[in-house]
């Protein structure tokens, strides 16, 4: 009870009497609660017993409510003449049985139409139940009072349900240059009608960015009017200002009380440009790449070659094309190629190989990269850069040992278990030593060994 609202002035009439033979008794209103809401209001009645003898548990009390009473508080009691009759009547009957003095409390609860209560009241023993000794009216409530009135209350509208607007399917159509024609079907399965259903899209999103909302102002919207119950409408959006490039895009429908969850879309736009019809965005690519390691003279060199492709013509200004020797992941724009860039002064819509040499290089394990494009000065003009680089993995051997890295044991057919040198093994430079030298070698010891000793042997 502690958690609710408690009105303070009032405006309600409920009355209530004894069922039974329980003799002569004495119940009065000592207060009544109300708590209201959306379409109902809930009432906490405290029903207080002031005879003397006790009344046992399972005593019925009539309990009468008028909202707009006919000077109910002068009549007499009891009430004879029922001007009019309730709004509504309950039976509190006891739990528990009241000594004189003791009270018990009563949790009911009405739906009522919305609107400002201003004269409800609340009588017990509204029908003049025999036994009833007093039947007196207190605006407040007291332990000798019958009649009740609360204070002012208003009970809001309920809600109402505002039907569904689910989003079934969404296209973005580009073959329409130079529209993108954005298709929705918009599905109410709820039991009511959805009301000024408004579609919106928003032509992109980018990633990390929180999903649109009805509040969000949309790129474009139309609106779809009212969806009965079980329809399904379709909804077009028309955009032709999108520039070229990959999008994600999200339509949401809203209206009275309606938000779908978004729906999305990929697209890509590769039309004309609206600032210059003749020419079309490239889209510069990689069509191959390789290394190639060659060995000659002691010294090793890896030559790379790649594939530059275009989707158009482009010469606004000349194109770079990167490489990179060995990198743990796709260069970015701060990258520095390891060598300087080739230069195109401009591409075709076709292909054509660039190619770099890399010079003396040591035994291990590398990934080249190439990059067109590495320091981005072409991103605002050119349609994509996902595909503006590729990698290729290649092993450089030492060239007298056949190893690869800096660490033995080796897998060349002269590494033995020799340390590391230089990036590759270290190999005795000495001949082995033949048998018969070495069976000489030891005839000369043992001579010299028995000049030295008159007896002995080797």
């Amino acid at each position: 009870m502690g958690s609710k609202k408690i009105i303070s002035t009032a405006a309600f009439a409920l009355v209530a009497m004894v069922a039974g033979d329980v003799g002569a008794f004495d119940v009065g209103l000592l207060d009544v609660k109300v708590y209201p809401s959306m379409g109902s209001a809930s009432f906490v009645v405290e029903v207080v017993n002031n005879e003397s003898t006790t009344l046992p548990a399972g005593t019925a009390i009539e309990l009468g409510i008028w909202h707009k009473p006919a000077s109910l508080s002068t009549q007499p009691c009891p009430i004879s003449i029922l001007a009019p009759s309730p709004d509504q009547t309950a039976t509190l009957t006891l739990t528990k049985s009241l000594n004189k003095g003791v009270s018990e409390t009563f949790d009911l609860k009405y739906n009522l139409a919305a609107g400002e209560y201003r004269n409800t009241r609340f009588w017990l023993n509204y029908q003049g139940k025999a036994g009833e000794m007093d039947c007196t009216f207190s605006g407040t409530g007291s332990a000798t009072a019958n009649g009740y009135a609360v204070p002012t209350f208003t009970v809001k509208e309920p809600p109402k349900d505002p039907g569904t607007a689910e989003i079934t399917s969404f296209v973005a159509d580009t073959s329409a240059d130079p529209q993108v024609i954005f298709t929705a079907m918009v599905a109410n399965t709820s039991q009511n009608i959805a009301q000024n259903v408004m579609l919106r899209v928003f032509n992109h999103v980018p990633n990390g960015q929180k999903l649109p909302v009805c509040t969000d102002t949309p790129d474009g919207e139309t609106p779809l009017g009212d969806i009965a119950s079980g329809a399904t409408v379709k909804g077009q959006i028309i955009d032709n200002t999108m520039s070229n490039g990959l999008y994600s895009a999200y339509v949401i429908a809203c209206g009275a009380g309606i938000e779908s969850v978004p729906k999305t879309a990929n697209y890509s736009i590769t039309r004309r440009d609206a600032s210059n019809p003749v020419t079309q965005k490239p889209d510069f690519s990689i069509g191959s790449f390789r290394a190639q390691v060659q060995s000659s003279g002691g010294s090793t060199r890896v030559v790379f070659t790649a594939t530059i492709c275009s989707s158009v013509a482009f010469d606004e200004a000349p194109v770079q094309v990167g490489i990179f020797y060995d990198a743990p992941s796709t260069p970015q724009c701060s990258a520095v190629p390891s060598q300087e860039p080739v230069l195109l002064s401009s591409l075709d819509p076709s292909c054509r190989d660039v190619s770099f040499t890399r010079q003396n290089v040591r035994a291990g394990t590398y990934t080249a990269y190439v990059v067109i494009d590495p320091d981005c000065q072409h991103s605002s003009r050119e349609l994509l850069r996902t595909n503006n680089s590729a990698s290729y993995a290649y092993v450089v051997k030492d060239d007298n040992t056949g190893c690869v890295g800096a660490n033995c044991p080796c897998t060349g057919t002269n590494c033995g278990t020799q340390p590391s040198v230089g990036g590759g093994c270290a190999v005795a430079s000495s001949p082995s030593m033949p048998l018969s030298a070495l069976g000489l070698l030891l005839f000369v010891l043992c001579a010299a060994r028995m000049r030295r000793r008159l007896a002995g042997g080797c």
